[in-house]
């Protein structure tokens, strides 16, 4: 390593010489070497402070160490303190404009199949598949999927006497005043049944005074209905100012 004694030799060498450019560059090897002597020390002071850095950070770990009920251990666990980011809340059903309370209850209804499909698929571990195999089955599941968008869904509201009588709603959601009627087709109820059912219930969803829309969803898993766009729009013809009928049948 270049020390100060050899930079002090240097330094002899240029005051002797008496040619100008030799002086000039014994000059600047001087000044170089100066440089190195400053930054050796430099590098020392840097590896000094390390040392003691070193020393004061293992001695904290073993505070640390020696100390676990005042260290407790790291959590995993998230909330909402933990996020870079805010949850957002589902908004309120009663909020939806009509526009989106239609889609969101027609996704559902031209879905069912495809769910129905993959929750009758066997499970694991020898578990019995869930099995949709009549209109209760498709009451039950359509109920738990409307829970996920709606804040009030009512099973089997009472409708208003009607000729002397009074029905029973599949589902009404009071907040959105929007009532179903669920039919699942079967061999002895296909078109002309299905129509005539739906038809005879529509002025008693009409006459309560929370159904402005009614949805009657047929499921036809087995295609009992041979014209299903004629069905819709017969019964969808029942739509007046008081309730709109909307009819959604998927097979």
């Amino acid at each position: 390593m270049i020390t100060s004694d050899v930079a002090e030799g240097y330094s002899t060498i240029w005051k002797k010489d008496v040619d100008s450019r030799s002086l000039i560059k014994a000059k600047d090897i001087f000044d170089y070497l100066s440089s190195l002597k400053s930054a050796e020390s430099s590098v020392q002071t840097q590896s000094s402070s390390s040392v003691s850095s070193y020393g004061s950070a293992e001695n904290n770990i073993s505070s640390k160490k020696e100390n676990p009920a005042e260290n407790p251990p790291f959590s995993t666990e998230i909330t909402s303190h933990t996020l870079p980011f805010a949850l957002p809340d589902r908004p309120k059903s009663t909020t939806y404009t009509k526009k989106d309370l239609i889609r969101t209850i027609i996704f559902l209804c031209e879905g069912f199949k495809r769910f129905a499909k993959q929750i009758g698929r066997e499970r694991r571990k020898g578990k019995k598949p869930f099995s949709i195999t009549d209109e209760y089955d498709v009451q039950d599941a359509l109920h738990a999927l409307l829970k996920l968008h709606f804040d009030d869904v009512r099973p089997e509201e009472w409708t208003p006497s009607y000729t002397g009588a009074s029905k029973r709603m599949d589902f009404l959601l009071k907040g959105n005043e929007v009532a179903i009627e669920v039919k699942m087709t079967r061999s002895t109820l296909k078109d002309a049944e299905i129509g005539n059912e739906i038809t005879l219930d529509v002025p008693s969803y009409r006459n309560h005074h929370d159904c402005k829309i009614l949805i009657c969803f047929v499921y036809d898993p087995d295609n009992h209905i041979v014209n299903p766009t004629g069905v819709k729009s017969d019964l969808e013809q029942s739509s007046d100012h008081r309730c709109e009928v909307i009819v959604i049948i998927t097979n």
